[in-house]
């Protein structure tokens, strides 16, 4: 019986044996991250780690890896790092070189600005009207796409889209929700006085436009329409009417000051609500 055990135990990777990781030695908690963490304590199958001692975080044992110094670690880390690579590699191809690559020219091509916002490059060739509309109002888009930027003022969409029938304006992710619905709820909310905005991750596109035959162009994937006021009932029910079931949470939220900005201010007390609410719908 003791012996079974025993063979039971080392089939179980290093990892997750019983004093495996110890007190001050460094570890990773993920495939490739670039912050080694320092243990701390070790308890119950979680370390607790904390990095150049300003905070500490716990996990389980089974996602931590150590840094250096431990073949079976080391060993792990680097399979999961060529099957990560293998995974994104995949990914990627999903889209045709040559849109990869036109891309990657127009992302190095962007002008950016002061404020952290950015802007088509001279050498990319886009549609006029694109750079007239989106130049400086484009921040750095989180979608694992090929995405040229991301876009949040509080443009004149259903002025864009009419002007440009061919532009594609689109939920993310929704099959039931049309064009002319979200447009329509936008262009209710500017009529009633509000000021909506659109989350929009400009999607990049290889396809022939007048001003530049086989130039880049793009589309705009919409996750989430947001008013930073407070609705009055009829107008929010109207709303909701336009984008029917397809709007899954619509939802009221307080919003937050980003910190106190206040001179003096105890910044390790909780933020200060905010009187204004922020009705939104995500998709």
């Amino acid at each position: 019986m003791i012996s079974a055990v025993r063979r039971l135990l080392t089939r179980r990777p290093a990892w997750e044996r019983r004093g495996h990781f110890r007190k001050g030695q460094q570890v990773l908690t993920h495939r490739g991250a670039p912050v080694t963490e320092t243990v701390v304590w070790v308890k119950d199958g979680k370390v607790g780690m904390s990095h150049n001692g300003l905070m500490t975080v716990w996990t389980e044992a089974a996602e931590v890896r150590h840094a250096h110094g431990c073949r079976p670690c080391l060993d792990d880390l680097n399979a999961q790092l060529t099957t990560h690579a293998e995974e994104q590699h995949t990914y990627w191809n999903q889209w045709p070189r040559d849109a990869r690559d036109a891309h990657e020219k127009a992302m190095d091509d962007m002008v950016h600005g002061s404020d952290r916002t950015h802007s088509f490059g001279p050498n990319t060739r886009i549609p006029a009207w694109m750079r007239a509309e989106f130049d400086g109002r484009m921040h750095p888009s989180t979608s694992p796409s090929l995405a040229l930027g991301r876009l949040w003022d509080p443009l004149d969409w259903p002025r864009i889209c009419r002007e440009h029938p061919d532009f594609v304006l689109e939920p993310a992710w929704q099959d039931d929700l049309n064009t002319d619905a979200l447009v329509a709820a936008y262009q209710l909310l500017r009529d009633r006085r509000f000021d909506p905005y659109l989350d929009v991750d400009l999607e990049m596109e290889l396809r022939p436009v007048p001003e530049a035959p086989a130039a880049i162009t793009a589309s705009a994937v919409v996750t989430r329409l947001a008013v930073e006021q407070q609705l009055d009932p009829d107008t929010y029910d109207e709303v909701v009417r336009l984008l029917g079931d397809a709007s899954t949470h619509p939802s009221s939220s307080l919003c937050y000051p980003m910190l106190p900005d206040g001179p003096g201010e105890d910044r390790t007390q909780p933020y200060t609500v905010s009187a204004n609410t922020e009705t939104v719908w995500g998709w």
